[in-house]
């Protein structure tokens, strides 16, 4: 389980700098940089479990990870006690511009 703080605020699963979902998938398979992942697990507002029954966000969740070149993936899972993402593009509903910004390389 980890910490997830995010600023991504077009996305239907953000309430309060946090994930009302219980995982998500943070992709860039071939990152060797933050601008290359994003969160898979995003969906435009109006879509998400914000607006499910509770809309209740998660203090902490599991963080899948296909950014295999960050130092914090650990066989697929996320091994950060804090994670955060944000939007590249203040009011992007692109789900490309949500960045995890806690990803580092470990080529650097």
């Amino acid at each position: 389980m980890n910490n997830l703080k995010c600023s991504v605020e077009t996305c239907g699963n953000y309430k309060d700098h946090r994930c009302c979902l219980s995982q998500i998938e943070i992709a860039g398979s071939s990152a060797v940089n933050r601008q290359e992942t994003y969160c898979e697990s995003f969906c435009p507002s109006g879509c998400g479990a914000q607006n499910a029954v509770d809309g209740t966000p998660s203090q902490t969740l599991h963080i899948h990870c296909s950014a295999y070149q960050c130092v914090h993936n650990q066989d697929g899972g996320c091994d950060a006690a804090c994670v955060c993402v944000s939007a590249a593009e203040a009011g992007s509903e692109n789900p490309y511009d949500s960045q995890c910004q806690t990803f580092s390389c470990k080529c650097v």
